[in-house]
């Protein structure tokens, strides 16, 4: 092993140059390992003379050949400004002496002279020697690094260029970045590298902060506060740690500097969203909408503006967000989305590398975009960062940010109280109701220009039957309109719907409003004041769709059992055009104390949250009257149930079979109290011709001569007789049956009515 000046004085002169021909980087020479680089650095702490073997320095010499020649001496005439008198002058001569060997294109020669001017004892009586000589080839092998680094293809530097023009990075970044990104591509820079980490006694699988000061000439202590700055390369998640590789360069920014993708970086992380919105009339959530509009006008980007919209999917979250943007004239930027599953297809850990993407395009984003007051950002399908993310770091994000933000999400399960409590405002999505469904589609056909396809009595059935959300509602207008056009099938919307919402696991709440009966048909049944009462639901209900009240209507249906008044709750969730949500006793029972009450609280909390019609059957399980309570837990069922009825924001309608054993003071909370009786003559013949239309033309009056007849008779004679032939069925067998029903109910078991 030599030094750098026995190398020059035992190999080095010009009888042996042409043993020396140019080989480029190419050449074994050129390609150091760790004990060539181990001194070189060592030296800022130890100064310590290199000692590298003679092959090292021909690779070194001649990979520079006339130009890193001239470099070298311009670097070591600046060296000699600092002194004067004969080194000076010394210098000088020998400096001009190489500027004539350069003209001479003799490379070797010129190095010989060099040489001499180091053994010289003008240089050995001014410097010190062993500092000298190492700070020199530091300086010639940090040329390599740098010249290897420009060797790269100049769309890379392009590229580069771009990237921190776009995200504001300083040269330091630029040059962290630079070297980061050809560690992986420059044999000679990773050679480097891999001595560095033994030297410094590192594992060279993880990339730290003093191997790339030392190999990049910048202090640590500058690296760290660089990178660590609002725009600096950690801070944006442009390098971050590894588990397994350390500090490395992001996926996506490694894949733009290799070429892929278009030039504008921004490309990777936002995307304008340019779907037309809908007019915030289609919403039902007007109020809440022109609210985050104000505020969103007069956002100064001078502090955080986070509005979070979440709950069932598919009910018009991201809609509202377009709309949104264009009352307040700002592009919608989504977020981290559109190249996600492209970029990491091949990640072992695709959820975790997605999060980490999503947050970091948020923060390039607001960052690029922080200073533009035309800007919303859109974090749609945040679920996975709302429920999964770290809590410290996304609540600093949202602290940290300036932009308007828009955050959108299904569930917010696992989502933390700090997190939700730096939401400025917050939309709760529900079903929506069967009028908004209908603006709904009403505005979806007009947009496709489909009113032929879909008359207003056509969308009105649609929307009352199908509980689904624009896009199932865009889904089927625009698969019937595509195959109309081309003349194949016709009214394919009820099928798509169909489908549609039993994947998504809607609840058909038509169906559950229906009635049971072939026809129904309110009038027959025998209610004192059901019209007064009907027509007050009408009213509340409009109302509450309108959030014009913050009140509660409530009824009591009371009877004899069979007499209507299940499907009369039913017919009046259709009447009012409300979402019927049903609870029994046996559905929110429980063998724990104090779980009856919960799931009590809940199921009104949800009916008064969704504007519903909340029918409770067989209410005396839960009112009972408290005087004949034997345990503490029935008392407090009882006060439960009377606290949400007397609070709740929605229709409430209780039934029972069994009015005298309700609670006394649950009398004065019920609005109306509606008793359902046996069916009179003219209730009598409708049901009949109702029941069984084919037999309309009969005589139906042997019936009126049955007392204590209710609907549900009827409906149990007709469920038993449907499957007979329609030639066996006749008044007399339905007459027969009806009478069995009768005689079967008390107190008239063992008493013969009738005929």
């Amino acid at each position: 092993m030599l030094d750098f000046l026995d190398f020059l004085a035992n190999r080095f002169n010009p009888q042996h140059e042409r043993e020396y021909i140019r080989t480029g980087l190419s050449s074994n020479y050129c390609c150091l390992n760790s004990e060539d680089c181990r001194y070189l650095l060592t030296m800022q702490n130890h100064k310590k003379i290199f000692q590298l073997n003679s092959d090292t320095y021909i690779g070194i010499i001649n990979y520079f050949g006339i130009n890193g020649l001239k470099t070298f001496a311009n670097y070591t005439k600046r060296h000699f400004e600092k002194y004067s008198g004969d080194t000076k002058e010394h210098a000088e001569y020998i400096l001009s002496e190489i500027a004539k060997s350069c003209e001479q294109k003799t490379n070797i020669e010129g190095w010989f002279i060099l040489y001499k001017l180091l053994y010289s004892e003008q240089w050995n009586s001014a410097v010190n020697r062993i500092l000298d000589i190492n700070y020199i080839l530091s300086f010639l092998l940090r040329i390599m690094i740098r010249s290897e680094e420009q060797s790269q293809n100049k769309f890379f530097e392009k590229r580069l260029n771009l990237l921190c023009e776009t995200l504001h990075l300083d040269n330091v970044n630029k040059n962290i970045l630079r070297f980061l990104f050809n560690i992986d591509y420059s044999e000679l820079i990773i050679k480097l590298y891999d001595s560095a980490c033994k030297t410094l006694r590192y594992t060279n699988d993880k990339i730290n902060y003093t191997t790339i000061a030392l190999l990049t000439n910048y202090p640590e202590e500058t690296i760290l506060d660089e990178i660590s700055k609002e725009k600096g390369l950690m801070n944006m998640g442009i390098i971050g740690y590894s588990g397994r590789f350390g500090i490395e360069i992001s996926f996506e920014i490694r894949r733009y500097l290799k070429g892929f993708g278009s030039d504008d970086i921004m490309d990777i992380y936002a995307t304008v969203d340019k779907k037309p919105p809908l007019p915030i009339e289609k919403f039902e959530c007007q109020k809440d909408a022109k609210f985050i509009i104000d505020l969103i006008s007069i956002h100064k980007n001078d502090r955080p503006l986070h509005f979070l919209l979440y709950g069932l999917e598919g009910t018009g979250k991201t809609e509202l967000a377009r709309t949104i943007a264009a009352n307040t004239n700002c592009s919608l930027l989504d977020i981290g989305r559109t190249r996600i599953r492209k970029m990491f297809d091949n990640d072992s850990d695709l959820a975790d590398s997605i999060k980490k993407f999503r947050i970091r395009a948020l923060s390039i984003a607001e960052i690029v975009f922080r200073s533009k007051s035309d800007i919303i950002l859109l974090i749609d399908e945040a679920d996975v960062l709302l429920n999964g993310f770290e809590k410290g770091i996304l609540n600093q994000m949202l602290e940290d940010m300036r932009l308007p933000v828009i955050w959108i999400s299904n569930s917010l399960y696992f989502t933390q109280r700090s997190t939700l409590r730096r939401f400025n405002y917050s939309i709760g999505f529900k079903a929506n109701s069967p009028s908004m469904r209908l603006r709904l589609w009403e505005n979806i056909v007009e947009k496709h220009n489909a009113e032929n396809l879909f008359p207003a009595e056509r969308m009105k059935i649609l929307a009352e039957k199908y509980e689904t959300a624009p896009g199932g509602i865009e889904l089927a207008v625009s698969n019937e309109v595509l195959l109309a056009k081309a003349g194949k099938q016709e009214k394919v919307a009820e099928l798509v719907l169909k489908q549609h919402t039993e994947l998504l696991g809607f609840e058909n709440n038509y169906k559950n409003t229906q009635s049971r009966a072939p026809k129904y048909d309110e009038s027959v049944l025998n209610v004192q004041g059901m019209e007064k009462a009907l027509h007050a639901a009408k009213c509340y209900a409009e109302l509450l769709r309108n959030k014009e009240t913050e009140s509660n209507c409530t009824m009591l249906l009371y009877g004899a059992p069979g007499t209507g008044k299940t499907e009369f709750a039913r017919y009046l969730a259709r009447a009012s055009g409300l979402p019927f949500k049903e609870i029994s006793y046996g559905k929110i029972s429980s063998c724990f104390v104090g779980e009856t009450e919960k799931k009590l609280a809940a199921a009104f909390k949800e009916a008064s949250e969704e504007g519903a019609l909340l029918f409770i059957d067989e209410a005396d399980s839960l009112i009972s009257d408290r005087r004949n309570a034997v345990r503490s837990w029935e008392t407090t069922q009882v006060n439960e149930f009377l606290i949400q009825l007397e609070n709740s924001k929605c229709l409430v309608v209780c039934s029972t079979n069994f009015q005298g054993k309700l609670d006394i003071a649950s009398n004065r909370r019920f609005h109306f109290h509606l008793k359902f009786d046996y069916l009179k003559e003219e209730g009598i013949l409708k049901m009949a011709q109702n029941f069984f239309p084919e037999l309309e033309q009969e005589n139906w009056n042997e019936l009126c001569r049955l007392e204590c007849l209710a609907p549900g008779d009827f409906y149990a004679v007709y469920k038993r007789l449907q499957w007979l032939p329609k030639n066996e069925l006749s008044v007399d067998i339905i007459a027969k049956e009806l009478s069995e029903m009768v005689l079967a109910k008390e107190p008239y078991g063992n008493r013969r009515i009738g005929f």
